[in-house]
């Protein structure tokens, strides 16, 4: 097969699966001006790259390229870990929001200044947008989730992840983003006739929270409201919020929907 075909069957772009070659982690020879790869050879490569990770810290080496606001060296460790076992969803959970979280631990004890954590957002932001359509999968979707971040709400990365989670287990997203009115959840709510759930985030503010499960509530009363983020922080603490559940990570957020599918 041409070195394309095989950048396909790893899913990773053709320069990642080159730089392999140049390596000397994929095997192919050259025929003509094409790189060509056997069969044989690419499972080679597959065996090699599923083994243990020789990498013990993913996460450390990715904030610290978020942190030099570098964005193509970021894709490609990202790139990397992809062709080295990591699923999309264990990219996020496991590489990217781990980073961010250090980074904003980091700014909050005065280690870093304000210009790091803005430049290692926008990396971070750039990386997520760019790992979204691995999640997306053919078939028929298992309904529409409405996930939403209220009034004053501005660390979105979370949220955004949680949305193309659920895009991978085949829910229809409608993904607000931050800093959304509580009116535009609520149309949001309709345009997608009947819904799963609807899902807020609060990272900064619970009242923000608190605002858009009125709105919802007033609309529409048996709309299942899922809260979750450290401004929430417990169940007693979403319920009074106006929330029916509480979820504390985003795996659970994704067998919470699908429990209710």
């Amino acid at each position: 097969m041409t070195l394309q075909e095989a950048a396909d069957e790893l899913g990773v772009h053709y320069m990642t699966a080159y730089r392999y070659v140049r390596l000397g982690r994929l095997v192919a020879s050259k025929e003509g001006n094409s790189w060509v790869v056997t069969e044989a050879d690419l499972e080679d490569f597959r065996t090699t790259a599923s083994e243990p990770r020789e990498r013990a810290d993913w996460a450390g080496e990715f904030e610290r390229l978020l942190i030099a606001g570098d964005p193509a060296a970021a894709w490609v460790l990202i790139e990397d870990a992809l062709a080295s076992s990591f699923t999309p969803a264990e990219v996020d959970l496991d590489i990217i929001l781990p980073s961010m979280r250090s980074v904003g631990q980091r700014w909050a004890a005065g280690e870093i200044g304000i210009a790091e954590e803005h430049l290692a957002s926008a990396v971070a932001r750039r990386c997520v947008s760019r790992l979204s359509p691995r999640f997306h999968r053919r078939g028929v979707t298992r309904g529409t989730v409405v996930v939403a971040m209220g009034p004053g709400e501005w660390h979105q990365l979370g949220a955004e992840v949680l949305a193309d989670l659920l895009r991978g287990e085949n829910f229809h997203v409608l993904f607000l983003g931050a800093n959304t009115p509580p009116e535009a959840v609520v149309l949001a709510i309709e345009r997608a006739g009947r819904p799963i759930a609807c899902c807020l985030a609060a990272f900064q503010s619970a009242e923000s929270v608190a605002a858009v499960t009125s709105a919802v509530e007033a609309a529409y009363p048996d709309m299942p409201l899922i809260l979750g983020g450290p401004a929430v922080g417990s169940a007693e603490r979403a319920d009074e919020l106006g929330g029916s559940h509480f979820v504390a990570d985003l795996p659970s957020t994704v067998e919470l929907v699908a429990s209710l599918a």
